[in-house]
């Protein structure tokens, strides 16, 4: 597969639409604000719809194939998760994080090769 600039966007949008996520789903266990304000919180959901309705645009012309988008969006998305979680949450990396997060690495070098 040849590397093209819809792939690079699907990776960019892809990561800040994870990150986006991450934050907006798991930001209440952090801040209070997010905790106390689940309406304006759930309203970040729009954005984030059109970030992800943009990774799949970007993605199948990219990548050809909606498969390959999948498990690219989904390794992605497991290399962010447990990262912030032990960065503002504090939780550790246990060894199946640890396996996973490899894991997570085969598939995307597999769906850009």
């Amino acid at each position: 597969m040849l590397w093209n600039k819809y792939i690079l966007y699907t990776i960019l949008l892809a990561t800040l639409g994870n990150i986006i996520v991450w934050f907006q789903l798991n930001g209440q266990l952090k801040w209070e604000f997010m905790r106390n304000n689940t309406f304006l919180i759930c309203l970040i959901g729009m954005p984030i719809s059109y970030i992800f309705f943009k990774v799949t645009e970007f993605g199948y012309l990219g990548l050809g194939s909606l498969w390959n988008l999948r498990f690219l969006i989904y390794g992605l998305s497991y290399l962010i998760f447990p990262f912030l979680t032990y960065y503002f949450l504090g939780e550790g990396l246990t060894i199946k994080t640890i396996i996973s997060i490899l894991l997570s690495l085969i598939i995307l070098i597999i769906q850009l090769i």
